[in-house]
């Protein structure tokens, strides 16, 4: 009952975070391969992403209803990586729940926590990560620092 109430507000309601769509086009317009694994629903991200007009970022979007096995279970990353053609060595998952950190771990692939969600940075420590974001804009300022790194 609450996911069927809760579903048309969060394809109404549902804002991206600051810095969402800067990020996702800063990326794809570098040709980065970009996918979402989530616990939501398929369809409802992707009302919500194309009504915030970036869904077009997106090669995939790997919701719930795509997988048996949630997060933390690395079902919905290792479809991702198939999918999009992409190995572990190439791949980071980037989510603001320890769930994240631990389906990034369980999939053996790096992470990167943003703190816009209600996980504070302590809640990481445990787990391997390649970088702790207060927010969006910091993440793609440290992208685009690994970036040129590369590129070197």
């Amino acid at each position: 009952l609450f996911l069927e109430a809760a579903q048309e507000r969060q394809r109404r309601e549902t804002r991206l975070f600051p810095g969402a769509q800067e990020l996702l086009w800063d990326l794809k317009g570098r040709g980065v391969k970009l996918g979402i694994v989530s616990t939501k629903r398929s369809d409802t991200l992707e009302i919500i992403l194309e009504r915030c007009g970036v869904l077009d970022c997106l090669e995939l979007v790997i919701g719930s209803d795509r997988v048996k096995r949630h997060k933390p279970d690395p079902e919905g990353l290792n479809a991702a990586m198939a999918a999009m053609g992409v190995s572990r060595e190439a791949l980071l998952f980037c989510g603001d729940t320890v769930i994240d950190a631990q389906a990034a771990r369980n999939a053996g692939v790096d992470f990167a926590a943003v703190l816009n969600g209600t996980t504070p940075a302590p809640a990481f420590e445990p787990w391997p990560c390649v970088h702790i974001a207060p927010d969006l804009l910091d993440l793609r300022n440290w992208l685009g620092e690994q970036a040129k790194k590369t590129e070197h």
